[in-house]
C-alpha cells in the first residue's frame, strides 16, 4: 500500500509538471502571435524569401490545415514555400491544395530561368 501511495504521488507530480509545461507553451505562443514579446516583434517578414516546412506525416493527411497554413503564409508575404513530408502524402493531394491557391506554381514546374533557382 505504501508503494502504491508513492506511485500516485509521483504520478500526480509528473502530471502537474506536464500541465504547467503545456500552459507555458500556450502562453508563449500567445505572446509571440500577439506581438507582445519584444524579441519577436522585430521579425522582418519582408526578408523571408524562401521558407521550407517539414510536415509530419500525420499532419500531412489534414489537407485543410495545410491549405490554411499556405494561405496564411501568402497573406504575410512569403513568396516561395517548399513543403516536405517524409512519406510523400502531400504529393498525392497536391491537386486539391493547388485548387485553393490562386497564384501557386509547383517547384517542379518552375522555369529554369527563375531567379530563385539560378542562385547558388
Amino acid at each position: 500500500m505504501g508503494i502504491r501511495l508513492v506511485w500516485h504521488i509521483l504520478h500526480l507530480l509528473v502530471s502537474m509538471f506536464y500541465v504547467a509545461l503545456g500552459m507555458t507553451h500556450v502562453a508563449e505562443s500567445y505572446l509571440i502571435s500577439s506581438g507582445l514579446w519584444k524579441k519577436y516583434r522585430a521579425f522582418n517578414k519582408g526578408k523571408v524569401r524562401y521558407l521550407a516546412i517539414v510536415v509530419e506525416s500525420e499532419e500531412a493527411y489534414q489537407t485543410s490545415n495545410i491549405i490554411k497554413l499556405l494561405l496564411w503564409l501568402e497573406s504575410i508575404g512569403v513568396k516561395h514555400i517548399c513543403l516536405y513530408d517524409a512519406e510523400g502524402i502531400m504529393k498525392k493531394s497536391k491537386e486539391a491544395i493547388l485548387e485553393k491557391l490562386n497564384n501557386a506554381t509547383l517547384f517542379e514546374k518552375a522555369s529554369e530561368h527563375d531567379k530563385l533557382l539560378s542562385e547558388n
